[in-house]
């Protein structure tokens, strides 16, 4: 890992999957914000023996930092492609909030080869749907939540190991 510039990689091997991470990027200033520009990025999710995929991460930024409220954006496009079976991939479009945009929209479609299979669309901070079904919906934030960095439950546990370890 490295700060100037940001690089790192990650490699995490569980029961029955493996991901693999590295990415390089760097920052650009606006008036009122940063963005992360990621100039390689890649990971690597392996499922049991043979199932390969590979993300292409999107653009993230941070913006208002010196007036507003600080908002997360990730804007452009996501895709997941299956390494094992080429024919297989999604691509996932996340809409840039702007002025008057929806906050943390995205939507997206999944091929096997040039057919469109599936139509997801949502928001990926609170509920997504893969074609009309809901799939996934955010967990509710902790009382005080503004008091806690803005975290989820889960993301605060995290940092309270068992007394065991």
């Amino acid at each position: 890992m490295s700060h100037h510039p940001p690089v790192c990689a990650v490699h995490v091997k569980g029961q029955n999957y493996r991901i693999k991470t590295s990415y390089a990027s760097t920052t650009s200033l606006s008036g009122t914000g940063t963005m992360r520009i990621t100039s390689s990025y890649k990971t690597y999710f392996t499922i049991g023996e043979n199932d390969v995929y590979e993300l292409t991460s999107p653009v993230l930024t941070l913006n208002n930092l010196i007036i507003g409220t600080t908002y997360l954006d990730i804007c452009e496009t996501m895709t997941v492609k299956s390494l094992s079976r080429p024919e297989q991939k999604c691509e996932v479009k996340f809409e840039p909030r702007g002025f008057w945009g929806e906050i943390c929209k995205l939507t997206g479609k999944t091929y096997n080869g040039k057919k469109e299979t599936h139509k997801i669309h949502g928001n990926w901070n609170a509920q997504l749907s893969l074609d009309k079904e809901i799939v996934w919906t955010r967990t509710p934030y902790p009382e005080k939540v503004d008091w806690m960095y803005g975290m989820s439950k889960f993301a605060i546990q995290a940092n309270y190991f068992p007394k065991r370890l």
